[in-house]
C-alpha cells in the first residue's frame, strides 16, 4: 500500500489501529504537506490557472453532489441559486422593529 496518496485521516486510522508505525505516519504526513505546499506555490506562481481550476473543480463537484458549499450549516441541501450567495450576493437580513 501506498502511504503517500492516503488522505491523512486515513492515515491516522491507520496509525491508532496499529497497521502502521509513528515514523511511516509523519512520513507519510510530510509527504502530504509537500504537495500541498508544491500546490500553493504554483498558485502564486500562476493565480489564474489555478483560479480557472479551482472553478472546473467546484464545477464537477456540484455535479458530483459533493459541493460542500452547497448545503446549509444544518446539513441539509440548499436550492439552486439559494443562500449560497453565488447567486445576488447580498443575504437578506431581518431587523427587529423598534
Amino acid at each position: 500500500m501506498l502511504l503517500s496518496s492516503l488522505t491523512p485521516p486515513q492515515l491516522f486510522r491507520l496509525y491508532e489501529s496499529g497497521q502502521i508505525e509513528r515514523t511511516q505516519l509523519h512520513e507519510a504526513m510530510a509527504s502530504h504537506a509537500r504537495r500541498l505546499i508544491g500546490e500553493m506555490e504554483e498558485e502564486y506562481r500562476n493565480p489564474i490557472a489555478a483560479t480557472l481550476e479551482r472553478m472546473r473543480n467546484r464545477l464537477a463537484a456540484a455535479r458530483l453532489g459533493t459541493a460542500p458549499w452547497r448545503t446549509s450549516p444544518a446539513g441539509s441541501p440548499l436550492r439552486a441559486g439559494g443562500g449560497a450567495g453565488f447567486s445576488s450576493g447580498v443575504a437578506a437580513l431581518e431587523c427587529p422593529s423598534s
